[in-house]
């Protein structure tokens, strides 16, 4: 925002016929300097990003077979494929999502965090003793929403889980679905865990953007 503020007050004097083109023209390299910096910054962070999580959700799935494979048998009496093959899949996923935006976020947020800081308590040390005021309470609904959507997911995770059992079961059995016809009856189940996991997913997006 610096160097644009600059460009722009070089142009404006260029324009009234001041003396100002060759900081132009130096403020425009130096802009495009750094636009190019931060693209390449920008593809590194990306790719070390995912480099990590792809390891980490491979190494999560690897180490989650190993545990159930060696569980007791009655585990599996319990537990239905459809569950845990979710388990492997799309919860792994979904659980190792929240780090990825924390480490795209954490680098620019602390670096914009300092600076923003240090330039607000340079341009008016009051306004920032105000605003910083304001921190307190965001961060004590921040993490109330966070215990409580925790909680959520859970339930979600869960109800998707459950769903993807019912369709896993009906679809291996399908000759004997229709031979009892009971389309309406597997139609049924699968409708009230989608209908779970909605509920609580509205409900969850509805207090996120809230807060």
């Amino acid at each position: 925002p610096n160097i644009q503020g600059r460009i722009f007050d070089a142009l404006l004097k260029e324009l009234r016929h001041q003396d100002g083109k060759d900081t132009f023209r130096t403020l425009i390299y130096i802009y495009v300097g750094v636009t190019v910096f931060q693209g390449l910054f920008v593809g590194l962070q990306s790719l070390m990003t995912q480099y990590i999580m792809r390891r980490l959700a491979g190494a999560i799935r690897i180490k989650l077979f190993r545990s159930v494979i060696h569980l007791d048998i009655a585990y599996f009496d319990a537990m239905h494929s459809g569950q845990f093959s979710t388990r492997l899949t799309s919860d792994v996923s979904i659980m190792c999502q929240p780090i990825s935006t924390l480490l795209n976020d954490v680098v620019a947020q602390v670096i914009l965090l300092v600076g923003g800081t240090v330039l607000s308590f340079t341009t008016s040390w009051r306004l920032s003793v105000l605003a910083i005021t304001v921190v307190p309470p965001i961060t004590f609904a921040y993490r109330k929403y966070a215990v409580w959507g925790r909680k959520t997911n859970r339930v979600v995770m869960s109800a998707l889980s459950q769903s993807n059992t019912v369709a896993n079961e009906a679809l291996t059995n399908i000759r004997l679905v229709r031979c009892l016809g009971s389309e309406s009856y597997e139609s049924g189940r699968f409708r009230d865990a989608i209908g779970v996991a909605l509920g609580y997913g509205l409900k969850n997006a509805t207090v996120g953007a809230s807060v």
